[in-house]
């Protein structure tokens, strides 16, 4: 991350395993900076932006992650599904059919193609 430049560095867990892994330079607007300003102002200690403190410290959760304050693979998928079925937007989907995190944000990507944003903006 860079701050003074503001912009922050993405890399997806998903091409860690290539041969030329990708990496994002994203631009910070004026939301994801505030975001990121208060993840750095955490009381936790962490190598990592989004970290939490858990409640408890189980065996198989710590075994189950890099760092004692990281956040499973899952756990914003598994979040957004709570969040999503507690606001009761897709109660009339059967819950095995009801829109992932991953499927509403490529949708978002495509409704902005169709309307000829520049892949900069998307």
């Amino acid at each position: 991350m860079d701050l003074e430049n503001n912009t922050i560095k993405v890399s997806p867990g998903k091409t860690q395993g290539y041969d030329n892994p990708i990496h994002l330079q994203i631009k910070m607007g004026k939301a994801l900076r505030e975001v990121v300003s208060e993840c750095l102002r955490s009381p936790v200690a962490s190598p990592y932006l989004i970290h939490y403190r858990p409640k408890a410290r189980k065996r198989e959760q710590i075994a189950a992650k890099v760092h004692w304050t990281s956040v499973t693979p899952n756990y914003l998928s598994n979040e957004f599904s709570k969040a999503r079925d507690a606001a009761h937007a897709y109660d009339h989907i059967p819950a095995t059919e009801r829109p992932t995190f991953h499927e509403i944000r490529a949708l978002g990507a495509w409704l902005y193609e169709q309307q000829n944003f520049p892949q900069e903006y998307i």
